[in-house]
């Protein structure tokens, strides 16, 4: 159990820690977002296939997602709690689930602020996994047969289960 933690969260960290690079390149607070969709969908490419990043305002609206094409209008972010946390404190966050209203689905966020000169935070740029991220981190542990494995968020919402993962 506790390698399989470690295990996560050197995963999340790697994550989150590509989300803050692409915040520091600049373009969003130049408000070059089509630039800044190139620069995510590059990043998307090489590691993070059947991703998608979203960039979000304070209030909760979507100014770009890469789960749709350019120019298509976006609406508010449902589930805000990650953006809150993160407009207050000024730090990354992993949510909980939530669905998510584009991408049809169960997700989980990791989520990190874009700030200004000031250290104001202007933006939070959030990855969705695809949905076995997860999964694929289980699996790839060397499993007894007859262990479960689930992985479970603060709320006690199953992120992740093995074996059975489809049913759970």
């Amino acid at each position: 159990a506790r390698g399989l933690a470690l295990q996560i969260s050197r995963e999340l960290e790697a994550d989150i820690r590509a989300l803050q690079v692409l915040a520091k390149a600049g373009r969003l607070r130049r408000g070059a977002i089509e630039a800044f969709r190139e620069l995510a969908e590059s990043a998307l490419a090489d590691r993070l296939a059947g991703a998608n990043i979203i960039v979000v305002a304070e209030n909760g609206q979507q100014l770009l997602n890469t789960a749709l094409p350019p120019g298509t209008p976006l609406p508010p972010r449902q589930s805000l709690e990650n953006t809150r946390q993160i407009f207050a404190t000024g730090q990354p966050r992993v949510s909980d689930v939530y669905f998510g209203a584009i991408v049809r689905r169960a997700s989980v966020a990791m989520e990190v602020p874009d700030k200004d000169e000031t250290a104001r935070v202007m933006y939070t740029l959030a990855l969705d996994p695809r949905p076995d991220t997860f999964v694929d981190i289980i699996r790839r542990q060397d499993v007894r047969k007859g262990v479960v494995i689930a992985l479970i968020d603060r709320d006690g919402t199953v992120i992740a289960r093995w074996p059975d993962s489809n049913k759970y």
